[in-house]
């Protein structure tokens, strides 16, 4: 079985390097968005996965003529006799432009099976796209464990290593806020949150965005930091090396996500390789993983409700609720690749006319 994944290697992103070096103990496969576009071949892939369609134009920008030669070269994979798998990591690309959109369709009526995550993200792309065009397979494999991530440190070191006190109830948002409506939304959630020495940990705060100059974006970060000298908030912009995500997932007493429209979180499944709570919107994957998983959900954009989630959450994580079992039973390696496995051998023996 020869298997094109259309990605990259060594691209900081652990589950696809984790799928390829595990992948390659049963198939030959191959890791690639260059080899899409390739039509000069001595082998043909049997099954094609791609993971983000947006990777297959290197993240940038598309017009009308990329969404041609998409369509032409999808052609030619399936002439060639090919079968399609995409995982269905986001609704949407968060960010560049709506011609994606009709990218993401293309595909999706080309493709032979789609990998969901949850329930909801099946029910969402039902929604979505006509059933009586787009009809692929679909797999709910989950979102695998972080298990290749260094995780030998205690809290304290942590703290120590980040500057924050040991008495602190530190919120950790890891990842990018996407936009300032998150952002004004955590403000508030924090604002009116009735706890103790709390402490909002967010290394990705800041966003540069095209409407802002370089000038204002400045002053909004320094006002920021000056504003709030009793470090109560320790906002940054900055790439978070790995070896540093042990660092900020120790540190932290729960991990908050301050979504509006969401699909799917890695980190949600990040900090329960941590053996974090998480408290997240109860929306989409994220909060069918959370209900699974007895950890709090908010309603979407419910700053009070969000501020009682937190309080929850923190009670939580003073009980030892085990999120690491959790991941460690459905989301461990072995099933995710035997679920791959299996997929990719029931598209290869299943014919769907198109």
């Amino acid at each position: 079985m020869k298997i094109l994944l259309t990605s990259n290697l060594n691209d900081g992103n652990d589950v696809i390097d984790g799928l390829y070096h595990r992948l390659k103990q049963h198939v030959d496969i191959q890791v690639s968005v260059k080899y899409f576009w390739e039509t000069n071949l001595s082998t043909v892939p049997d099954i094609i996965h791609i993971q983000w369609p947006e990777q297959l134009f290197f993240w940038k920008p598309i017009n009308t003529e990329d969404l041609t030669r998409l369509i032409k070269q999808l052609k030619f994979w399936k002439d060639k006799g090919s079968k399609i798998i995409v995982t269905r990591h986001n609704i949407f690309p968060h960010t560049l432009n709506a011609l994606y959109k009709e990218a993401y369709e293309i595909i999706y009526s080309y493709c032979d099976a789609v990998i969901h995550y949850s329930n909801a993200s099946i029910n969402n792309f039902n929604t979505l796209y006509d059933v009586k065009k787009i009809y692929p397979i679909h797999e709910i494999i989950f979102h695998p464990m972080y298990s290749d991530i260094e995780n030998n440190i205690d809290t304290a070191s942590a703290r120590k290593y980040l500057d924050i006190d040991k008495d602190k109830k530190v919120i950790l948002i890891f990842g990018a806020i996407r936009n300032d409506e998150e952002r004004q939304f955590t403000l508030n959630v924090f604002n009116i949150l009735d706890i103790q020495k709390k402490v909002l940990l967010a290394p990705s705060w800041y966003q540069r965005v095209a409407k802002r100059t370089p000038i204002k974006w400045l002053f909004s970060k320094v006002k920021t930091f000056f504003d709030r000298p009793d470090k109560k908030l320790i906002l940054s912009q900055k790439y978070v090396h790995e070896d540093d995500i042990q660092m900020y997932m120790h540190a932290a007493n729960i991990i908050f996500l301050p979504r509006f429209e969401v699909l799917n979180s890695g980190v949600l499944l990040l900090a329960y390789s941590f053996n974090k709570i998480v408290v997240g919107p109860s929306s989409g994957s994220v909060g069918e993983l959370l209900a699974l998983s007895n950890n709090p959900a908010f309603e979407v954009g419910n700053v009070s409700d969000a501020a009682l989630k937190i309080k929850e959450g923190l009670k939580l994580s003073n009980k030892k609720i085990n999120n690491y079992t959790f991941v460690k039973k459905h989301m461990n390696w072995d099933i995710i690749i035997d679920k791959h496995l299996q997929l990719y051998q029931n598209v290869i023996n299943t014919s769907i006319s198109r």
